[in-house]
């Protein structure tokens, strides 16, 4: 049996659990799950044996005091994770990620890569860049893209060639960094582009028929000039076709078109597998994804949907499912001349963590107040999503009359342990106990679930997730909704565990503070069947504190901002008008 380490010298004795068993027994199973994946239910069952007492509802009297005991885990942690690594990487299931990513490093080392692009260049994490199935030519063009400072953090786009496979892939391509420092950031889009699926995306984005042979061409890797060779056609004409197919799917530069072209590709072919999908689905919406170097220097990464400059809606996302949006929903903001602005807060997506000594909270204040000065965004309508409320009170804190108004939907209140936990899904509940009493616990848990979960599949994952849940388990059959919830879980991973521990602690926080700060109007939205905080704490909390309307919805479940958009647009536009 697997037991904690002694204290180093010197080091204060640490206090232990009330039970240590409960303890080992988790440590046991956390060892196990790496090598035995179907052994991750005794994992989360011993998780729930040591955060609460018998019948999984009460908070065990020890465990206020748990983290006393947090710090000797580093070790244990550190081991798993390296069983973690050493584990395969073939998942049993639809891969985490249609997107390959890896990062490559000043030195020619691959320093680190998803389980996508493991795949495709048959290769481990992190080797030498020539331990990648790639022919010599995209070694060099890789090479040379790190090493050109000119391209500053602006995307490029690289054609990559296999060199024992014939495989031949698009990588997306960022530059950050200098010297030692220097980093290539890649996204790979690998797709067989058949003259069936160019139309099939040229569709989708609105193209004339001779604008997606333009694109065609791009797809895969060729210039202007190599394309007009191809067709037949002047220069000058492939260039205004080009730039027509950027006015029309709404995107700045080619790099992005490609990116939604893959986006669209994926979904058409996830659409196709799924024997669920309908034959009218349509793919997730276009959005513009922006970047910026924030003052502290780290990248902020922002989504914007619906009409252009319109009424600003400032949106923060939950944990699970990321700034993503069903079509109809972005259809619905064009028609109600509104703009969403879709922050990833620190550690999700394409913005960095919090830097050392900086705290999260502070960071996701700082990044929402600089996106509101680039957008110029002034009376402001914040659209909230479930765990995004805290942080939705300390940015109107701060934005002061800036913010017109408030809609939470699946929005909670501050947490009382005692009342709330109990009524949680076994998930929701583990996580909120740990993230405040035990953070290295949480952390641990979090590695092997995504690892367990890459391996399986994020279809069994999210079954696992909703099984308490109907209206969720039924809307896994949505295929243009199940694609968010796997881009969800990605934007979630996307820096690895320690975004999913510090996000719970913010939401698990107090912010009682700043929520009497804000006199904003606000409007809560919330399911009868909301499988993380019942409907009448809810109500019961904001009733005792404010004027503010509380309504209710059934079948809404955790998806509820998705499932039911007609309300949620219904109130958008109500609150415009405020």
């Amino acid at each position: 049996m697997t037991t904690p380490p002694p204290a180093r010298p010197g080091e204060k004795e640490r206090a232990a659990p009330d039970n240590p068993m409960r303890l080992l027994d988790l440590l046991d199973s956390a060892y196990a799950a790496p090598n035995e994946p179907e052994r991750f239910d005794e994992l989360m069952e011993a998780a729930k044996r040591y955060f609460f007492k018998t019948g999984g509802e009460e908070l065990a009297a020890d465990i206020p005091h748990a983290v006393e005991f947090d710090g000797r885990l580093a070790p244990h942690i550190d081991r798993i994770q390296s069983m973690l690594d050493a584990t395969s990487l073939a998942p049993a299931g639809r891969s985490a990620s249609a997107y390959g990513r890896f990062t490559l490093a000043a030195g020619g080392r691959v320093i680190e890569g998803n389980e996508a692009a493991s795949r495709y260049f048959s290769a481990r994490f992190p080797c030498d860049l020539t331990a990648l199935d790639l022919d010599p030519a995209s070694r060099k063009r890789l090479s040379a893209a790190l090493a050109d400072k000119s391209s500053g953090e602006e995307p490029i786009i690289i054609r990559l060639e296999g060199q024992e496979q014939p495989n031949t892939a698009i990588a997306l391509c960022r530059r950050t960094g200098e010297g030692a420092g220097a980093r290539l950031e890649c996204s790979l889009s690998h797709v067989v582009w058949t003259d069936e699926l160019v139309s099939a995306v040229g569709e989708a984005l609105g193209l004339s028929e001779a604008e997606a042979g333009v694109l065609s061409g791009l797809l895969r890797g060729l210039s202007h000039a190599e394309i007009a060779e191809e067709r037949g056609r002047a220069a000058d004409t492939v260039k205004a076709q080009a730039k027509s197919i950027l006015r029309k799917s709404g995107a700045e530069r080619m790099s992005d078109v490609i990116h939604l072209a893959t986006s669209v590709a994926f979904l058409l072919k996830t659409a196709q597998r799924d024997p669920a999908a309908s034959a009218s689905a349509r793919p997730a919406a276009a959005s513009e994804e922006r970047r910026f170097k924030a003052a502290n220097g780290r990248i902020v990464s922002y989504y914007a949907y619906g009409a252009k400059r319109g009424a600003p809606v400032l949106y923060f996302h939950g944990s699970l499912q990321g700034p993503f949006f069903l079509n109809s929903f972005v259809n619905g903001l064009n028609d109600l001349g509104a703009t969403l602005y879709g922050p990833s807060r620190p550690g999700f997506g394409g913005t960095d963590p919090a830097r050392k000594g900086e705290s999260y909270d502070g960071a996701t204040v700082s990044d929402i107040a600089e996106i509101c000065v680039r957008e110029k965004l002034d009376d402001i309508l914040l659209l909230v999503q479930q765990g995004g409320v805290s942080h939705a009170y300390r940015a109107a804190a701060t934005l002061g009359e800036r913010v017109k108004g408030m809609i939470m939907v699946g929005g909670g209140v501050p947490i009382d342990e005692a009342a709330h936990l109990p009524t949680m899904d076994r998930y929701t509940r583990i996580a909120a106990a740990a993230v405040k009493h035990a953070p290295a616990v949480m952390e641990l848990i979090t590695r092997i679930a995504i690892s367990v979960f890459k391996r399986r599949g994020y279809r069994r994952f999210l079954e696992d997730y909703f099984a308490g849940s109907p209206a969720d388990l039924a809307a896994l059959s949505d295929p243009e909704l199940y694609a968010i919830m796997e881009r969800g879980l990605d934007h979630l991973i996307a820096h690895g565990p320690k975004t999913f521990v510090s996000d719970g602690a913010a939401q698990m926080a107090d912010w009682r503070e700043d929520f009497e700060r804000v006199k904003a109007r606000a409007f809560w939205l919330h399911a009868e069947d909301d499988p993380i905080l019942p409907a009448r704490f809810v109500q019961e909390w904001v009733r005792a504190r404010t004027n503010h309307p509380v309504e209710t919805a059934p079948e809404g479940g955790y998806n509820f901002i998705h499932r039911r958009s007609d309300l949620v647009l219904a109130t958008i536009e109500e609150a415009l008008a405020w």
